[in-house]
């Protein structure tokens, strides 16, 4: 009979689970170390507890069937499981012999301890079950037994049973070292002299002699003697279970109801009770205590167990068999119920945990938090040396220090528990609430490795920690740069409110190494008096952030501490306490051998190796002690492969040093069980699926030492190296070419789902079952008779669990394993697929994605074979990299963001792009066209592709000299030298910082670097020059003997020697031969006043070049010591000179802006070429490209040919910091810019940057559409100019410009299909002809006295204009004559926004202020104004009405828009933007009012009125400053000017179906590529164009379609010089290619306002000729109806220009 399921429902389960509440989550996020911060993790881990016999079907039940299809079930939840079932190997009836080994119930007993606390620790749901029957299982004896226990016992013995006593002594030995002293059990002497008769002997007589010479109150220290290791797994995993017992613990229980009236010889009886080992009768005692188990003991008043946690199963004995699945069909159905009652409830119970798991876990930063939270509280304790450093480092917390403190030491010194104690005792000297502490262990989580994420979790916390959201932007977390600043402001700014600010950040070298960690720039140097951090990091020789770190100590800017190795006195002391926790001692003879090993590797962490070598040392033991670290690990190695085998630890080992972060159990168990010629190697059974519970759980307590585990990605549960020490020496022992191959190969199999091929299924078929076959021999067949086929263990590794859960394992670890085994094209497709990149960019960050880029990128560059992948993917990147501030908006912008990117890139076919193509192809057809999405026409601003390769940061003043050469690697290095009085190699291949050299007390001004890279030279303002040794970044010689600034030096390495220029009037000559005793000594001195530059004329000979502050160059012989040439250059001081060797040719530059080309040679001059801004530094490539740093920021780029050289294109980056050095890379296109902004730039000349496409040089600040077609826009600008163009988005053709030079256009503005007016700074104000952009008429010149108009307006019948300015005045115009009607002082302040809003009820000018005051005039009573304060204390930015709904809307620079009746002035309701407002447009959609705002947080955002919601946002590259609508009301048109000049359009497209958008997108391509006269075909089912727009006053109300204009240029207005166009229609016939005119006959003469279509236009089809057109033909009343068939046709047959 089963028991019926659990029947609470689910909301009264989830009341049980509680999460933290609001407390204690903010004591948490303050730093509260003083309680329990453990934070559980989507692991559901269970122990199955059961006897070693009897259970065998139950077992095999479990592992083939429940175990597959819950690791399915949670798998689909987004968890990981698994399952410990420890007996699964031994309770088979065919494996008598193991479940008789006394030595594996003690090995088992060991395992079961660990599991079941590890399921108890990590298991978010259940984890416990436990299979009870009629057995108590075998006894065991005692671990240990103390002495005086065990010498009454033996007293007794002796005369009750001298043979109990002689195996008791035999087995057990004398411990005194232990406090007191004990008898432990020798596993070493069971295994040699021990049986199961003897075993089971000595226990029957320890039973007898316990319960006689102890009371029944002494039950606990009977127990130790009495208990099965059923009863003690029980006891832990119910009785200390740390949870509530009915949500985690399940009992199953099965009974035999006739199984006493059996007769005792029934073969199978010793597999499922207790009988004697004669088998003469049932085991009494055994019995006894298995009741009072059941009856006494389980009840619910001792455990808690709810009736619906036990599930009761009541069977009929079957005889020799007891149970017989195949003969008793009652036997098959219980096993069935059993199957489906475990799978119910688990189910159920993992659901309920998976829904509270949320509730349970917190926000991410209360969980990344916590986790380090409780990390800290775990490692404090253990500190039990360095008191010394803790006392300073508690004095450095309370002191008035405003610098941040560094703790360092090699490794294993313990910097760790040192950091932890400090903030632990911190938080325990003051109160909660008095300090916020901020506690990160870096590398632990995924969050704390990269500085980014570090950095970012840090400002959250403080923000939390001070209960304010204003202290920074969120979006100002980004990128990496932004965060930097964000951070350092913070701290600098950040007002404590008398709660002192604690930063700990343990292990910066452990790092990753991207963004330049290392450099430690992101450190800020001051704090303010409240606010303290400690930083740890090794002080390894190849640690470069301690380099780092040691160069601002220098600077005084920084205190350290070191974190000296153990003294003989401390670790003495450190091995008394660990003897004193454990209540042990040690022989003195032993502890001196102890300690003298510990001196051997006097670290904490080479004693926490050895630990339980010591504590397991009895008094006559020699002590047999590792004479290192590494020998201590590899022992460790050693015996763990004693245990499992080599292969098996080899195996597992390989996988974790070959993965990125760690791997969970179930990972590492279907990679075991991937590997067929594993099982092989180590004898499992070839029909097993997996690895068993016993075997993996043995391993795992073999390497526990090494290993851990710890929260991993999506908060899983991962297995990782403790220290990484010991993943050192596990690649040192076990990683080869080849097993990293291999391994790496598995790992990237795994993830990416290609196991299944031929791995595992050949493991999961059908078995056929013979009659003649013994059932109990061939289990799994019987399990497949009744239950199907058996699961297959090992999952899939799909990108969703389901469709709100990652796979976060799968997005960290695959990218890493396919480099890993060098499968780069598979690397690369992954890389480049969309889904991939949106799934990285959810689950992480945009950053997290461009790391991967930039890992393979370098790979792929070497494989000449790829070296266009290289480019594609570098394109990709940078788009990523440039999205990555709108994607901080919302992640589902990536689609949108990619065709904006990649737009130039896909439509030039001058080259292959797949990759670009098919990543731009997947973005169009992922666009969420669920709701109205904006999409861009042009390519962003910023795009992808350009020349700049990396970004390197890391000095903390400005880069005066770069140099780089090729290291024997073939790596790329560089050197750079500063004004912070340091030098730097950088490796360029990866974009990381190397070493730091420092010496130099004051700014180093020039570098050089011998061809080999082997040593350098640099000159400094301190008037020194030092030689270096690059390789050890040691000083060689300091070369003293200038008196004043060293400007320049160079090598002349083939006469090793140095010459160093200097503002003292000097040359000096110095040996640089590093194998003479004279190296570094002046040679000889040349005179040589107002030298500013010098350079090497020919590198392998002795001559070298000089310039002047004259402007004179001179050229000199190193070996005459004289200047053999000298000739006037310029008649300013020189600023540059680079020679050109191969052509005897020099280019000189000079502050008279000039840059000449001379013959070295002669000295004559040959070219000469007039910059814009002053050149600072030259290089010339072997390719006769040369590239000039010029004073404003700018790089230019140049070609020279015979003798003359002209500018090829600009390489911006430096802003307006001046450019100090350009070097470039022996024989390759990279050039290094460096200058005052502190950044190297690293740029590739082979690709070229995407040309601006800036229409305006300032401030766009109207732009509209025209009445005479939407594919024209009308534009104004800051810089005087007005522009009207079409958009055909390649040749973005400019019509006509007119241009009022040094004024500003204020405003523009629409007066009807035939002219507009604009405003002007000067205060003009002008109506211009819209066909001929002449002036009409000058309603205000300049001549007057009165503000300029910084806002126009034009009626809706274009009768009437009115103006605000900036003294609160609205002027009023009449349009025909031109004159002035009214003034109106209707504001106190600056009118920022005018606007008519009129109607058949009600004719009203309304304007706003800089105040937020809005004014209602009503025109046909001057006298009546009504004044509202519509944005209070915010400028009024836009007024848009909407006459036809008596509506109007304003905007502010608060970012709300409000809607408001006319004419009463009441609001409706309000919408609050993400930022200032500084344009509005409007539209409607089905009925439905869409308002479309510019935004200054550079957005521009698409709102539905009636809901009031959000549903587009369009983010910009630079804040947009005005926009405008078009549509024919099936396509919406969007234009936008922005701050920096750019006109740019975008649709916006509501429920279009994806074949048709990409169909859309095709045309859009198309239309790039497209030249006047070109045809333009639109396929099939494609909405034809936009039509014009209405009024500006009013949203489009009877959208008019419209045809295609072409011009016709044979006829010219005579009163301009511009061509007067006529338009005709023009239509497409199915089977052409080109737009034609209609024959002569058809020409429809109408004039251009009465050519649009109106509403009753149709679609006709010529019947003669089968060609499509609108309209009516001439001489025909009736209209020709489409034909069956084109109406798809005559649809698209229609374009317009966008």
């Amino acid at each position: 009979k089963m028991a019926e399921m659990p029947g609470p429902a689910c909301g009264e389960k989830l009341k049980m689970f509680c999460g933290p509440d609001q407390n204690r989550r903010r004591d948490i996020l303050e730093g509260n170390l003083l309680s329990d911060h453990r934070v559980p993790t989507r692991t559901i881990r269970i122990f199955i507890s059961c006897n070693l016999s009897g259970f065998s079907w139950e077992c095999g039940l479990i592992d083939q069937y429940l175990y597959p299809e819950l690791k399915q079930f949670c798998s689909s939840l987004g968890f990981q499981f698994h399952l410990v079932n420890l007996k699964s190997n031994y309770s088979s009836p065919d494996n008598t012999e193991g479940t008789q080994s006394p030595l594996l119930w003690q090995q088992l007993r060991k395992l079961s301890q660990q599991e079941i606390q590890l399921c108890q620790n990590h298991s978010v749901g259940p984890c416990f079950v436990t299979l009870l029957s009629h057995s108590y299982g075998w006894k065991l004896l005692p671990d240990v037994i103390m002495e005086s226990d065990f010498s009454f016992i033996t007293k007794t013995l002796a005369f009750q049973d001298p043979k109990a006593k002689e195996l008791l002594a035999m087995w057990y030995t004398l411990d005194v070292n232990a406090l007191p002293p004990v008898h432990v059990l020798e596993e070493r002497r069971i295994k040699e002299t021990c049986s199961l008769q003897k075993w089971n002997y000595l226990a029957v007589a320890l039973n007898r002699t316990v319960k006689s010479l102890f009371t029944s109150k002494e039950r606990t220290k009977i127990q130790l003697f009495l208990g099965s290791l059923l009863e003690e797994e029980i006891n832990r995993g119910i009785f200390s279970s740390k949870g509530d017992p009915n949500q985690q613990c399940f009992w199953f229980k099965r009974t035999f109801s006739d199984i006493q009236s059996q007769k005792i010889k029934d073969p199978a009886m010793p597999l499922f009770t207790d009988v004697l080992l004669n088998e003469s009768d049932f085991d009494q005692e055994a019995q006894k205590s298995l009741t009072y188990l059941k009856e006494v003991k389980m009840t619910a008043k001792y455990t808690g167990l709810e009736n619906s946690n036990i599930f009761e199963f009541n069977l009929k004995w079957a005889k020799g068999k007891g149970l017989d699945p195949v003969l008793e069909p009652s036997h098959s159905q219980y096993l069935k119920d059993l199957l489906t009652s475990l799978k119910e409830v688990l189910k159920q119970q993992i659901t309920l945990s998976a829904e509270s798991y949320e509730l349970q876990c917190g926000s991410a930063l209360y969980q990344e938090v916590a986790f380090h939270g409780q990390f800290c509280i775990e490692e404090a304790p253990k500190l039990k040396v360095h008191k010394g450093i803790l006392q300073n480092v508690m004095f450095y917390l309370e002191g008035p220090s405003e610098q941040p403190l560094i703790l360092f030491g090699e490794s294993g010194t313990g910097k760790t528990t040192l950091l932890s104690a400090a903030a632990k005792a911190l938080k325990d000297k003051y109160s909660l609430k008095s300090t916020c502490i901020v506690v990160r262990f870096l590398s632990l989580t995924p969050d704390s490795q990269s500085i980014q994420r570090v950095l970012q979790s840090i400002c959250k916390q403080i923000q939390s920690c001070y209960s304010s959201s204003n202290l920074f932007d969120p979006k100002s977390l980004h990128n990496y740069q932004s965060t930097v600043a964000t951070f350092n402001k913070l701290i600098k700014e950040l007002n404590t409110r008398g709660r002192p600010l604690y930063i700990f950040l343990d292990g910066v070298d452990q790092l990753s190494a991207a963004d330049g960690a290392y450099s430690m720039s992101w450190l800020p140097i001051r704090l303010p008096q409240q606010v303290k951090m400690i930083l740890t990091t090794s002080s390894d020789k190849n640690c470069s952030c301690f380099a780092a770190l040691q160069g601002l100590q220098q600077n005084s800017q920084l205190e350290m501490i070191e974190v000296p190795q153990l003294s003989e006195e401390e670790a003495e002391r450190l091995l008394n306490s660990i003897l004193h926790e454990t209540d042990r001692t040690l022989q003195p003879e032993q502890k001196g051998r102890v300690i003298e090993k510990i001196l051997c590797s006097p670290t904490p962490l080479y004693v926490s190796l050895i630990r339980s070598v010591v504590l397991s040392l009895k008094h006559n033991d020699v002590v047999l002690l590792p004479a290192s670290l590494k020998e201590a690990i590899a022992d460790i190695f050693k015996e763990a492969e004693r245990v499992n085998g080599r292969p098996l630890v080899e195996k597992v080992v390989l996988f974790l040093v070959c993965c990125k972060t760690g791997l969970t159990e179930s990972e590492l168990l279907d990679l075991l069980a991937l590997d067929r010629k594993l099982f092989e190697k180590i004898s499992i059974q070839p029909d097993a699926t997996f690895i068993s519970s016993f075997i993996w759980s043995r391993l795992l307590h073999s390497l526990m030492p090494l290993i851990s585990f710890r929260k991993g990605e999506g908060n899983t549960l991962i297995i990782t190296w403790k220290h990484r020490e010991f993943k050192c020496v596990a690649r040192e022992r076990y990683l080869t070419a080849a097993t990293m191959k291999t391994a790496s190969d598995q790992l990237s199999g795994y993830f990416s789902s290609k196991f299944l091929e031929n791995d595992v299924e050949q493991t999961i078929e059908e078995v056929d079952v013979s009659e003649k076959e013994d059932p109990v021999v061939n289990q799994s067949a019987i399990f497949q008779r009744y239950l199907g086929p058996k699961k297959c263990p090992v999952l899939k590794q799909p990108l969703f669990f389901d469709s709100s859960f990652l796979n976060y394992r799968k997005l960290m670890e695959l990218p890493h394993a396919l480099a890993m085994s060098g499968r780069l094209d598979e690397l690369q497709v992954l890389l480049c697929d969309l889904t991939w990149q949106q799934a990285v960019i959810d689950g992480f960050t945009v950053a997290d994605l461009v790391s991967d880029f930039n890992y393979i990128v370098p790979l792929i560059s070497k494989n000449k074979k790829m070296a266009i992948s290289s480019l594609e993917l570098r394109i990709i990147r940078d788009a990523l990299s440039l999205s990555s501030e709108a994607l901080a908006i919302s992640n589902k912008l990536l689609p949108q963001q990619l065709i904006g990117r990649l737009l130039p890139f896909v439509n030039d076919t001058s080259r292959n792009r797949n990759q670009v193509t098919s990543l731009y192809d997947q973005a169009l057809q992922a666009l969420d066209l669920d709701t109205p999405v904006l999409i861009p026409h042009q390519h962003f601003p910023k795009t992808p592709g350009g020349p700049l390769l990396l970004h390197l940061e890391g000095h903390r003043g400005a880069v005066s000299g770069l140099v780089c050469w090729v290291s024997g690697s073939d790596c790329l290095s560089l050197l750079s030298c500063s004004h912070d009085g340091t030098l730097k190699t950088w490796d360029l291949e990866h974009g990381g910082v190397g070493q730091t050299l420092r010496g130099h007390q004051s700014s180093v001004s020039c570098v050089a670097v011998s061809p080999n890279g082997a040593i350098a030279v640099s000159g400094s303002a301190d008037q020194t020059i030092r030689l270096w040794d690059l390789l050890s970044g040691h000083c060689l010689n300091v070369m003293e003997g200038h008196s004043g600034e060293v400007i320049s030096v160079i090598l002349m390495d083939h006469t090793e020697k140095c010459v160093s220029a200097s503002t003292d009037g000097t040359l000096k000559i110095w040996s640089t031969n590093t194998s003479s005793r004279f190296c570094g000594q002046l040679i000889f001195t040349l005179l040589h006043k107002d030298v500013v530059k010098m350079a090497p004329l020919r590198s392998t000979e002795i001559h070298f070049i000089t310039g002047d502050k004259h402007g004179t160059i001179f050229i000199w012989d190193l070996l005459a010591g004289v200047a053999t040439m000298s000739f006037p250059a310029h008649q300013s001081p020189i600023t540059a000179i680079e020679p050109v060797p191969a052509f005897r040719r020099v280019f000189t530059s000079s502050e008279d802006q000039t840059l000449k080309l001379w013959d070295s040679d002669s000295g004559s001059f040959l070219f000469v070429q007039k910059l814009n801004s002053l050149a600072s530094s030259i290089v010339v490539m072997e390719t006769l490209t040369f590239i000039v740093g010029h004073t404003d920021g700018l790089v230019s780029v140049w070609n020279l040919e015979s003798d003359k050289f002209s500018q090829q294109y600009l390489l911006p980056g430096h802003s307006e910091a001046r450019i100090l050095s350009v070097s470039s890379v022996p024989d390759g296109w990279l050039v290094l810019t460096a200058g005052e902004d502190k950044v190297i730039r690293v740029w590739d000349l082979l690709t070229q940057p995407v040309p601006p496409s800036n229409t305006h040089k300032g401030v766009i600040n109207k732009v509209l559409f025209t009445h005479k077609d939407d594919a024209t826009v009308l534009s104004a600008g800051s810089d005087g100019r007005i522009v009207l163009q079409s958009l055909n988005i390649e040749e973005r053709k400019v019509e006509q410009v007119i241009e009022c030079f040094g004024q500003s256009v204020m405003s523009l503005q629409l007066i009807n299909q035939e002219e507009f007016v604009a405003s002007y700074s000067d205060g003009s104000v002008k109506t211009f002809d819209l066909q001929s952009l002449t002036v009409r008429l000058v309603l205000k010149d300049a001549t007057t006295d009165e503000s300029p108009l910084l806002v126009i307006s034009v009626s809706s019948q274009g009768l009437f204009i009115a103006g605000g300015d900036s003294e609160g005045r609205v002027i009023l115009w009449d349009v025909s004559s031109g004159k002035r009607l009214k003034t109106l002082q209707d504001h106190h302040t600056t009118v920022t926004a005018v606007a008519f809003c009129q109607n058949d009820t009600f004719d009203l000018l309304v304007s706003g202020d800089d105040s937020g005051m809005m004014s209602l005039r009503d025109l046909h009573k001057p006298t009546f104004q009504q004044l509202i304060m519509a944005h209070f204390s915010s400028k009024i930015t836009a007024i848009y009405p909407v006459p036809e709904k008596s509506k109007l809307f304003s905007s502010s620079s608060d970012g709300s828009i409000k809607c408001w009746s006319m004419p009463d002035g009441n609001v409706e309701f309000a919408i609050n933007c993400t930022g200032a407002i500084s344009s509005l447009s409007l539209f409607s959609k089905k009925s439905i009012l869409h308002l479309l705002a510019c935004c200054e947080d550079g957005s521009i955002q698409l709102w539905n009125t009636e809901e009031r919601a959000l549903v587009a946002v369009l983010p910009t590259d630079h804040t947009p400053t005005s926009c405008d609508i078009g549509t024919d009301g099936t396509t919406i048109a969007v234009v936008y000017g922005d701050v920096e000049g750019n006109i740019l359009t975008a649709d916006v497209c509501f429920d279009t179906q994806p074949l048709a958008l990409q169909e859309h997108y095709k045309y859009i391509k198309n239309t790039l590529m497209y030249k006047s006269g070109d045809p333009i075909e639109y396929p099939e089912g494609l909405p034809s164009g936009r039509g014009s727009p209405s009024g500006r006053g009013s949203p489009v109300s009877n959208p008019q379609p419209k045809c295609e204009l072409i011009k016709n240029e044979g006829q010219k207005d005579s009163s301009t010089a511009r061509p007067t166009p006529q338009y005709v229609y023009s239509h497409v016939s199915p089977d052409t290619t080109s737009p034609k005119h209609l024959p002569e006959t058809e020409h429809l003469e109408q004039t251009h306002e009465q050519c649009l279509p109106n509403e009753s236009s149709e679609i006709a089809v010529d019947p003669r000729t089968g060609e499509v057109y609108r309209g009516k033909l001439k001489g025909s009343d009736a209209e020709s109806p489409v034909e069956p068939g084109n109406e798809a046709v005559a649809k698209s047959s229609f374009c317009s220009i966008i």
